[in-house]
């Protein structure tokens, strides 16, 4: 079958895809005259005033099942039905607009790894003042919209060790850490820890705890905050904002 040189010549001109326009035609939405010749689509007057209905309504998003039904309706019934697809609409925006905040934090989190992967050893207190238990629940529920707030409290005399909570200040939870007075000096880092089969292997605390010693810096106590994961030099590994609480 010779492909229809009108529908390739409307899709070009408006910008629709071709499949789009075959469509909206098979679903009535879009009328067009035959050549009695050679059976050719012809576009009236009236077609063009379809699509450019049609055009319309979808830029409302209206599913195609109501465009069908607009003809039939009388103005209030138009009315309320474009007030549902308003709302349609704002859910959809926030959705986006919850996504996008999602991507922008996702790639600070990358761009803060790189940043202290170059210069680690920083003066820097955790910006965040208590850590907390969590349920298998509150493990979901922050796994899905902001895993950056899970946190490991490592004690340094057992490095592969740790326990793991997520900042919160709800007073019910059990307290894993919580900031008192002036805690001191600070060192941060990036912890990564291999991550095979789900598990989580070994980590290179022990490496970044010498080079702090080397420095003269004994630490305390480690917290670390997940940042990111990915796949590098053969491994999967979890990357983690890591503060070493030195010893006064």
């Amino acid at each position: 079958m010779k492909s229809d040189p009108l529908i390739h010549k409307i899709a070009q001109m408006l910008h629709i895809p071709k499949h789009t326009l075959l469509y909206w035609e098979k679903e009535g939405l879009l009328h067009f005259e035959r050549d009695p010749v050679n059976r050719y689509r012809k576009a009236t007057l009236s077609t063009i005033f379809e699509i450019d209905q049609v055009v319309h309504c979808r830029n409302m998003n209206l599913p195609i099942a109501q465009i069908k039904q607009l003809p039939q309706m009388s103005l209030s019934q138009q009315a309320e039905l474009l007030e549902k697809a308003g709302l349609r609409l704002e859910e959809k925006i926030q959705s986006l607009e919850q996504s996008r905040a999602y991507t922008q934090a996702h790639l600070e989190n990358i761009s803060e790894v790189q940043r202290l992967s170059l210069t680690p050893y920083l003066d820097e207190t955790p910006a965040f003042s208590r850590v907390v238990a969590y349920s298998s629940q509150d493990h979901w529920n922050i796994g899905n919209t902001q895993p950056d707030l899970f946190v490991l409290v490592i004690s340094p005399q057992a490095p592969t060790l740790f326990a793991e909570g997520f900042i919160d200040d709800d007073r019910e939870k059990e307290c894993l850490w919580e900031r008192s007075g002036n805690t001191g000096i600070w060192k941060t880092f990036i912890l990564r820890v291999c991550l095979e089969d789900g598990q989580r292997k070994n980590n290179d605390l022990s490496n970044h705890l010498e080079r702090l010693r080397a420095m003269g810096y004994e630490s305390e106590l480690v917290l670390a905050r997940y940042m990111a994961e990915a796949t590098e030099e053969g491994g999967y590994f979890l990357y983690y904002k890591a503060w070493a609480q030195i010893k006064k």
